[in-house]
């Protein structure tokens, strides 16, 4: 593949290779920043030709909930927020599974099969029995490689790290590793950073301002009616509203709270906004029942 294909979007620069095994876990990470974006990430499940065997994922639904999260505490410390898809896609090739020669090459084959986000921003990460470039890999070990500046990452996941918390956070920092490839970031040799070998996840100042500046780093969208900016629509945003009426806030303001009355911004591992529960509706009649009375 071409490397002005539009697949890639953005010029591949080079790849970035990298392994960890269960002894370098520690994922040491500095302060988080204020959420303010976000990048979207798509997983693609290799198999062989015949759908069976399937390269390891990100085990159970819990094993994978404590995957992501811990991704998203590494890119806290940018005020990124990795969306992950919910749905995982499937990619039967016998070649990507284990002897796919390159990132661009299970890029082809994905695009060939269909199975790549349709969306320009979202990462696609190949989840492989065999990351190009090794000749094999350790049951207690996740390797990765990715392209720098462009889309696309191949990551192996050890099944025997699945089984610990110690052996996740190995999972999760190669794969946040690997993101930070596709955002643009190369090898560094700085003790306890997220693009060095070893323990530790630290980003420097210089590295969240290059990755900020990525095609796939994605302002985080607003929830209309969240006027207080805590990740909710509720009494208080009400509140905010009517001392703003006039000045910072119009009636149409006040229509887009009523719609998304109880609704939260989306959690770390979705991309869809909870719908009103029945207190929350229950708690939007006493507020309208209040509003009313005021007039």
């Amino acid at each position: 593949m071409s490397l002005a294909s539009p697949l890639t979007r953005v010029l591949l620069i080079t790849a970035g290779l990298f392994t960890a095994s269960g002894a370098q876990a520690t994922l040491i990470v500095n302060s988080p920043r204020p959420i303010e974006y976000q990048v979207k990430v798509q997983l693609i499940r290799t198999a062989h030709d015949d759908g069976s065997p399937l390269a390891t994922a990100f085990g159970s639904a819990s094993q994978r909930a404590y995957i992501e999260s811990r991704v998203n505490d590494v890119w806290a410390q940018a005020g990124i927020q990795v969306d992950f898809a919910d749905s995982i896609q499937q990619l039967n090739s016998t070649t990507a599974y284990g002897s796919a020669s390159s990132v661009d090459q299970l890029v082809t084959l994905g695009y060939s099969a269909g199975v790549l986000s349709n969306e320009p921003f979202t990462l696609n990460l190949f989840l492989v029995n065999k990351v190009p470039g090794y000749t094999s890999h350790a049951a207690n070990s996740s390797a990765g490689l990715a392209r720098v500046s462009g889309n696309g990452i191949a990551l192996f996941v050890g099944t025997t790290l699945l089984g610990s918390n110690n052996g996740r956070d190995v999972i999760a920092k190669v794969a946040a590793h690997e993101i930070g490839h596709n955002l643009g970031l190369t090898h560094v040799s700085t003790a306890e950073n997220l693009l060095a070998s070893g323990g530790g996840a630290r980003l420097t100042t210089q590295q969240i301002s290059q990755v900020l500046n990525s095609f796939f780093v994605q302002p985080l969208p607003t929830l209309a009616g969240d006027f207080n900016g805590d990740g909710s629509v509720d009494a208080a945003d009400y509140s905010a509203w009517r001392d703003g009426l006039g000045t910072l806030y119009s009636q149409q303001d006040y229509r887009d709270w009523r719609e998304n009355f109880g609704k939260t911004q989306a959690p770390l591992a979705s991309s869809n906004s909870s719908l009103p529960e029945p207190t929350a509706l229950a708690l939007l009649a006493a507020v309208l029942a209040g509003l009313v009375a005021r007039r």
